[in-house]
């Protein structure tokens, strides 16, 4: 089912970014209908989430365009979650991978 789905694919990434850094991530300003996040348009190269993703080059938690993200340090609406990113150094963020495997 669709739920326990959503479920097997989401995980947390939790990084420190560099001061003055970005995430360096790209997403939509409105929440998907059916995953209630916001998808992912562009991880940009040379942010930290470009970072976390060289550190797991085979692992099935790289998080790439057209993925979604559901929070940020527990933030799930778009104005908290981008004050969260522009702000705080350490960010918590909850994904939910679409790719098919």
């Amino acid at each position: 089912d669709l739920h326990a789905l959503v479920k097997s694919r989401t995980f947390e990434a939790r990084f420190k970014k560099q001061a003055g850094s970005s995430v360096g991530i790209s997403f939509s300003m409105n929440k998907t209908a059916d995953m209630d996040a916001y998808a992912i348009s562009e991880v940009k190269v040379g942010g930290t989430l470009a970072g976390y993703n060289a550190t797991k080059p085979e692992s099935m938690q790289v998080i790439a365009a057209k993925d979604f993200l559901v929070s940020v340090n527990g933030k799930t609406e778009y104005k908290d979650i981008a004050g969260v990113l522009s702000t705080q150094q350490e960010v918590d963020l909850v994904f939910v991978l679409k790719r098919v495997e």
